[in-house]
């Protein structure tokens, strides 16, 4: 059974029985509200809102939105599925889809931006608190797959996976994480642990074809590239192993392991069983020319 409404600007708070509304439409007592520990869901779109019963799902069509209080996700459509196996009278959203230029924000408790994403296809899994950010077959190298957290970002061509709850994410296919200070991290992975707060990063480990782009106090660049990187916010240091090559303009050291302070504006390399001796090749003027 599908039912269907179309118009402009459709606005249905109602529709969504997770936010606290019997199958009927009716309010429930405040009481009932508070013991089930519902929230108000909002779903707005252009043209249509569906619902249908059997596939127990609802379709938002056309710059479709849905609010609740701490995330606001929006999309071309939107697919929210539910589960009313509980015979509550009140419908449990579990799974939000949202396709074509996808977007959401996280909110933190007091209602300011917390995190946000942006993606061809966004899902969200509410029960496990997980949110796949991915690149459709159809998109083109322009889409971008992007969470930003205040002044850092993760970007990536293939997926982001955010898990909320171990405040985990995970960027896969030519991972680019940049930083508020201006470095970047380049990879084929990259998994970005936060802090308790959520938004603050605790570590990043880079793996695969890593490249660290780390800006000089003096000016230019510094860079290291090798199998493996790890960022620890703490300490301000990047850990780099695994054939490591570091480069600042045409100055050049190669070893096991790179040690990058950028704070210090000090990097070691260092040896390693694999790649014997340190190496460097420098340039320096010749007074005698």
């Amino acid at each position: 059974m599908s039912l269907q409404y179309g118009m402009k600007t459709l606005a249905i708070a109602s529709v969504i029985m997770a936010a606290g509304l019997t199958a009927s439409g009716v309010a429930l007592p405040a009481a009932a509200y508070a013991d089930n520990h519902m929230q108000k869901m909002t779903v707005e779109a252009d043209n249509e809102l569906e619902w249908r019963r059997d596939d127990q799902q609802y379709i938002a069509r056309g710059n479709a939105v849905i609010t609740t209080k701490d995330m606001v996700f929006n999309a071309s459509i939107i697919t929210a599925h539910y589960d009313n196996s509980a015979n509550t009278g009140n419908n449990r959203i579990t799974l939000i889809i949202g396709d074509g230029k996808a977007e959401v924000v996280r909110l933190n408790e007091q209602g300011n931006e917390d995190i946000s994403g942006m993606a061809d296809r966004i899902t969200y899994d509410r029960a496990s608190d997980i949110m796949t950010l991915s690149r459709q077959k159809n998109s083109s190298d322009n889409d971008m797959i992007r969470v930003t957290r205040g002044d850092d970002i993760s970007e990536a061509d293939e997926s982001i996976v955010y898990d909320r709850n171990k405040g985990i994410i995970t960027s896969t296919g030519n991972s680019i994480t940049t930083l508020a200070d201006g470095r970047r991290m380049h990879g084929d992975q990259a998994v970005t642990t936060l802090k308790d707060d959520g938004s603050t990063i605790d570590t990043i480990i880079v793996t695969g074809q890593v490249m660290i782009i780390q800006p000089m106090a003096e000016g230019g660049t510094q860079q290291a590239t090798g199998q493996k990187a790890v960022y620890d916010a703490a300490l301000d240091i990047v850990t780099v192993t695994g054939d490591v090559v570091l480069t600042q303009q045409e100055n050049v050291i190669k070893g096991g392991t790179a040690v990058m302070r950028i704070g210090e504006g000090q990097s070691v390399v260092t040896s390693d069983e694999n790649t014997g001796r340190v190496s460097g090749q420098f340039f320096i003027e010749d007074n005698n020319n």
